[in-house]
């Protein structure tokens, strides 16, 4: 393998590369792993760090056709007849060669050996011989530990086929394709999917096209804040744009789940930074980092982001938005030793989003990708949310709730009308006061029924409107809009 150039490194950067390369294996694996690690690294180093490949010798081709013929039976003979001479890409975790499947251009992926704690215990005691590694962070217990959860997030095919297909499932309206597996031609340590053709988005950043910058921001922010998933792998390399314009990854699997309980936290810090709003971002990344937040937790956070300083990044021109959670990712890995790793990996992904956009402005005007970016996801989580709504499903439930509101308003008015037979020679005596509980209670009983029929003349017109053409369309949704103004209307009558 082709040895790093050290030039224009600092020489502890320098020294500290050549350790790794020299132990190789997962070692090297270890500083793609901390590239763009701004918790831990300087941007001089960071520069550095991205030159390193995760590489491992791949798996012979014939070795490669007979797990094909073993794995896939009669559609294994086929793949191997018409293997690529050379893989698309040899990892320590993954090995693929390009074949041909009913005509179209296919990725068949092995999944090598999972890394094990045997080996774990062997790459520490590797790193323990330099003391170098010892005296910085990037050595540190906890930073090792994120390091082996990071490198067994490949260790599972299953667990990389369950988020494809999740991906395929929700990703039909997002900014970026995703691998599509067949399953016909995939088992548990193979998987295979449609060979995605496109321009390699590394080429259009060395171009120094801007747009690129932003279609990675929306990227990065539409897997937190939509999809509800981290890439812990995000490599340019493996990202192309295809005919249409749209992002495609050609390869993924090293994918971090979101709990769901803070997906709409990871929305609210982002909005959080990106209006400025300090408090609100505090708060929200404690509770990605910690699942709680208290104010006196929110309080020695601020501290710490008040005595971040920013770096300075040379001749890079950095968005402010990605120079706010650089600092961000700072304060919290002072509070918080231990944090998850989705929240390590969003951070991640951010500042590098940063370094790509830096290096396609060159001159002119000075734009931030990730303010764009977030406008475009928001938007469209509000179309998805709306489409959501308009199914026939979410219609029907909404017409059985207003079904039963209505039928709950009527028996009350049943019983209204009893109790005013029941008590009819009682009138006489307070009919000042009678009169303005039954009047009260006739406005709540017509206006819970005007309600319930404007909610469904709103659904039913929502729900038409965006099906049927030309004008009916235009009247449906000025309908649906009168409905819905009248509607607030009523609701603000009722007391």
């Amino acid at each position: 393998m082709a040895s790093w150039a050290w030039a224009e490194a600092p020489p502890s950067t320098a020294r500290l590369f050549g350790i790794l390369e020299e132990l190789g294996g997962w070692h090297l694996a270890y500083a793609r792993f901390l590239c763009w690690r701004a918790d831990l690294l300087r941007a001089d180093d960071i520069t550095t760090f991205r030159l390193a490949p995760e590489y491992a010798p791949p798996i012979e081709r014939a070795e490669f056709a007979n797990l094909l013929r073993a794995e896939l039976g009669s559609r294994g003979d086929q793949l191997a007849a018409r293997l690529a001479p050379d893989p698309c890409w040899s990892t320590l975790a993954r090995c693929a060669y390009r074949s041909e499947y009913q005509g179209s251009a296919v990725v068949i992926q092995a999944a090598r050996r999972p890394f094990s704690a045997l080996e774990f215990r062997e790459f520490e005691r590797g790193l323990r011989k330099y003391r170098e590694f010892s005296r910085t962070e990037a050595g540190s217990a906890a930073i090792l530990r994120q390091f082996f959860e990071w490198a067994r997030l490949s260790e599972d095919p299953l667990r990389e086929r369950s988020f494809l297909e999740a991906l395929q499932e929700g990703g039909a309206n997002t900014s970026c394709r995703y691998p599509q597996v067949i399953p016909e031609i995939s088992s548990g340590s193979i998987l295979s999917w449609l060979w995605l053709e496109g321009d390699p988005v590394k080429l259009r950043i060395a171009a120094g096209d801007r747009r690129v910058a932003s279609q990675l921001a929306e990227l990065v922010l539409e897997q937190s804040c939509l999809l509800g998933m981290v890439d812990a792998d995000i490599d340019p390399e493996w990202i192309v744009t295809t005919r249409d314009g749209r992002l495609a990854l050609r390869r993924c699997h090293r994918m971090i789940s979101l709990p769901p309980a803070l997906l709409s936290s990871a929305l609210r810090y982002v909005s959080g930074v990106m209006t400025a709003n300090f408090a609100i971002a505090a708060r929200m990344l404690l509770r990605l980092a910690l699942g709680r937040s208290t104010s006196n937790l929110e309080a020695v956070l601020l501290k710490e982001l008040s005595q971040v300083e920013p770096e300075l990044k040379g001749q890079y021109r950095f968005p402010n938005s990605a120079m706010i959670f650089e600092g961000n990712w700072r304060a919290i890995s002072r509070l918080v030793s231990r944090r998850p790793l989705h929240l390590d990996f969003l951070h991640r992904n951010l500042n590098a989003v940063g370094y790509w956009a830096a290096e396609t402005v060159v001159s002119g005007p000075e734009s931030d990708c990730i303010v764009e970016a977030q406008f475009a996801v928001v938007g469209r989580m509000l179309r998805r949310r709306m489409s959501a709504l308009l199914t026939t499903e979410a219609a029907g439930e909404w017409m059985v709730g207003s079904l039963m509101l209505f039928m709950e308003t009527v028996r009350q008015m049943g019983r209204t009308a009893e109790d005013l037979r029941d008590n009819d020679l009682s009138l006489g005596m307070e009919i000042g006061g009678f009169k303005v509980e039954s009047e009260s209670r006739n406005r709540l009983a017509r206006g819970a029924v005007s309600a319930c029929v404007l909610v469904v003349i709103f659904l039913l017109s929502m729900r038409w409107g965006a099906r049927v053409p030309g004008l009916w369309s235009v009247v449906l949704s000025a309908i649906a809009i009168a409905a819905l103004g009248a509607l607030f209307w009523v609701v603000a009558r009722i007391d």
